[in-house]
């Protein structure tokens, strides 16, 4: 079961990283952004969810905190 985190209450600096720091599979291509960031909690893991700034296709990236 996904639990929903509060994206948003992270620091500013750690919300920016984040949202520059992506992959996506459909463009193939690394730090290209996302939008609309949701951040969710599964099986022990933290991720973070939105849609790709280039194509607009939905990724989801595993939060790895020991590289914020």
């Amino acid at each position: 079961m996904d639990e929903k985190k509060d994206f948003h209450l992270r620091p500013i600096f750690e919300q920016e990283w984040l949202i520059e720091n992506t992959w996506c599979e459909r463009c193939q291509k690394a730090d290209i952004g996302i939008e609309n960031p949701n951040e969710f909690e599964k099986n022990g893991k933290l991720y973070i969810s939105g849609f790709c700034k280039s194509c607009g296709s939905e990724l989801t990236s595993e939060i790895n905190n020991e590289l914020i």
